[in-house]
């Protein structure tokens, strides 16, 4: 097979709370093999923030990075936040729906996060996602939703690049040429 996937996280996880169960109770370093055939990994994560505490209203309306982190090495920090979701189409909404939100908007698609990886068919790598440190000392509850996978490819193998420049039969309009 040219692809080959797995699941690596697919879990809730409270955000802020004064600490009684590590951060990594819920996001295990995540160890895996590269499959023989393949040259590249895409790891594929899909993060929401959800709640709201009464400290920086985390973790629906606040922005806090996310560390991707290969065999210790960071390959990809990004905010977990979206800054347009009052340019969402559904119109008329009500409530908070024009405020920005930690990565998802009321009626929108959650858009994945992904970070390619050149690596070695059959190699062992381990894979973690740290979240950046956050306590809530003021009550509330925030939590955020992952789901994170990792696709193996092989290179791209082809004899012709081709693409569809003009579609002659059937159409409908004239003839530019």
């Amino acid at each position: 097979s040219d692809v080959c996937s797995s699941d690596l996280y697919h879990t809730g996880l409270p955000y802020g709370y004064p600490i009684t169960q590590p951060l990594k109770k819920y996001l295990p370093d995540t160890p895996f093999t590269v499959a023989p055939a393949a040259s590249w990994v895409r790891f594929k994560l899909m993060q929401t923030g959800h709640g709201n505490d009464n400290q920086d209203h985390c973790g629906e309306f606040c922005k806090k990075d996310r560390f991707v982190v290969l065999d210790g090495d960071t390959i990809s920090q990004k905010p977990i936040w979206r800054e347009d979701c009052g340019m969402n189409p559904l119109y008329p909404q009500f409530g908070t729906w024009i405020y920005d939100r930690a990565n998802w908007c009321p009626g929108a698609p959650v858009y994945y996060d992904n970070s390619d990886m050149n690596l070695v068919g059959g190699s062992n790598h381990k894979l973690a996602l740290e979240m950046e440190y956050y306590k809530n000392d003021s009550g509330g509850g925030a939590n955020y939703d992952i789901s994170a996978y990792n696709i193996h490819y092989k290179d791209f193998s082809f004899s012709n690049d081709v693409a569809i420049d003009d579609i002659l039969s059937p159409r409908d309009r004239k003839s530019t040429r």
